[in-house]
């Protein structure tokens, strides 16, 4: 997490999300200061921050979920800069420990992973803070560079560069959607359809169309998140 007291923003990070570069281009050049920890909640920020932040800008950011599961298998299969070694997970929790694990020890394909582990009722609801509701500015990771230059705009800051991209994880494809095949559309569409549709993200690609039933159940999660 992130605030900028003489400029008045908190940033909210949110993993994969690019919010490694925005973190560190904001303490390097906008008077940012890391506080908390690179992921804390904003709940976290309001109950231990002795600040009143009613005049700050709160800002967080969001991606495609199914690109972000995408993001997510590649990391555990060793595609991206922190592995320095197959076979170490570098952080993050026993829970990406142990799918990290699994994976390299089954050579699993994506559509075994995602059948494996994102069913519909493992799907969360967003994060409270991601959702525009909760913050004043969302910066997606589809847009980064524009969305944080907006934010920047909004605080009276004039921009000093286009924002470097750091943590990249690399695709094996041209894009995530070429991931989702035929075995687990139908899923995707059940599980994450409601998410994508709540954030404004296409799933036509999936050409399944979303359950009625999972339209109900994931309003009554978001219902629980906002409340909290």
């Amino acid at each position: 997490m992130i605030i900028g007291r003489q400029h008045k923003y908190l940033y909210v990070e949110v993993p994969q999300t690019g919010s490694s570069a925005i973190a560190r281009e904001l303490c390097e050049l906008y008077g940012g200061e890391k506080v908390l920890n690179n992921h804390a909640w904003l709940s976290h920020a309001k109950r231990q921050l002795e600040e009143d932040f009613s005049d700050y800008l709160i800002v967080s950011g969001r991606r495609h979920p199914l690109d972000r599961i995408v993001s997510t298998y590649e990391k555990y299969r060793g595609r991206h800069k922190s592995h320095d070694e197959v076979g170490q997970w570098p952080g993050g929790g026993a829970r990406h420990a142990d799918r990290y694990a699994w994976v390299h020890r089954s050579n699993a394909s994506f559509e075994t992973y995602f059948t494996r582990y994102h069913r519909f009722w493992d799907a969360k609801a967003p994060r409270p803070w991601t959702h525009g509701r909760l913050v004043d500015h969302v910066i997606r990771f589809e847009h980064l560079n524009d969305d944080f230059q907006a934010m920047l705009t909004r605080l009276g800051i004039e921009p000093m560069r286009d924002l470097p991209l750091v943590n990249k994880t690399h695709l094996k494809n041209a894009g995530f959607e070429t991931y989702y095949t035929d075995g687990i559309r139908a899923l995707a569409a059940a599980a994450y359809g409601p998410w994508c549709e709540f954030w404004g993200y296409d799933i036509d690609f999936l050409e399944c169309a979303i359950p009625t039933l999972n339209r109900w159940v994931f309003r009554a999660k978001m219902a629980r998140a906002l409340a909290v």
